[in-house]
């Protein structure tokens, strides 16, 4: 799965450590093959997983997240 325009591409730890230092309410909205990350207040889009509810684990295809860019 392709990186939504408009995100960038960062590691699982940048990622995490941005969700937690991030002073807005950011939730998931897991959707069947990706999650989107969402500023509860607006619905803005945040951030992006590629793993969904019902996206099968393949350990050759990683999981890959990305920050919008007006967050990165």
């Amino acid at each position: 799965m392709s990186i939504p325009h408009g995100m960038t591409e960062v590691s699982r730890e940048v990622f995490w450590d941005r969700v937690r230092s991030e002073t807005k309410n950011i939730q998931p909205r897991s959707e069947r093959d990706h999650t989107e990350w969402e500023v509860v207040a607006t619905r803005e889009r945040w951030g992006w997983t590629s793993e969904g509810y019902a996206t099968p684990h393949f350990p050759d295809e990683p999981e890959r997240f990305a920050i919008a860019e007006n967050y990165a």
